[in-house]
């Protein structure tokens, strides 16, 4: 993140003493912060789909697209069906998010994802793939299925 931006103060947190503060300072910090953030430095406008591998100041470290989530590789490693689907909830529950941005932000991913990430011959969904969306790797957990399911459900615009 830049100076611009900022995290959660933590001891503004431990003051708070209600349910409805932290539910405030939560809708705060995501519209304020954590969405433009993402909106500013995850898209691939060039490839389709999200830039995953990102530094706090928004560069792109590493041009892999995860499809599930990297533990090993960190919290700011983010992936390509969760963007889908939280970009996809927030502009269909979301007023502040009802927007044509993130309403076309989320079909970028989308796309992506249906044109790239399904292996043919099984069905099988790739753990990761090239920024443009050649096969990278696949896993023998289902995760990267679930993911690509749940994107699936959530687009309704």
């Amino acid at each position: 993140m830049t100076s611009e931006t900022s995290y959660v103060d933590q001891a503004k947190l431990i003051k708070m003493t209600t349910a409805q503060e932290y539910l405030t300072n939560i809708k705060k910090e995501l519209r304020d912060y954590v969405i433009p953030f993402w909106m500013k430095h995850s898209l691939d406008t060039e490839h389709g789909g999200y830039f995953n591998n990102l530094t706090r100041e928004g560069k792109v470290f590493d041009p892999t697209k995860h499809i599930w989530y990297a533990y090993s590789l960190g919290p700011t490693f983010r992936l390509q069906g969760r963007q889908v689907w939280m970009l996809s909830k927030l502009y269909n529950t979301k007023e502040d998010f009802h927007t044509e941005e993130i309403k076309n932000a989320a079909k970028l991913g989308a796309d992506f994802l249906l044109k790239h990430v399904k292996r043919t011959e099984d069905n099988r969904v790739y753990f990761s793939v090239t920024r443009d969306g050649k096969p990278g790797s696949l896993q023998r957990k289902m995760f990267s299925e679930c993911l690509y399911v749940k994107r699936s459900n959530s687009l309704t615009f």
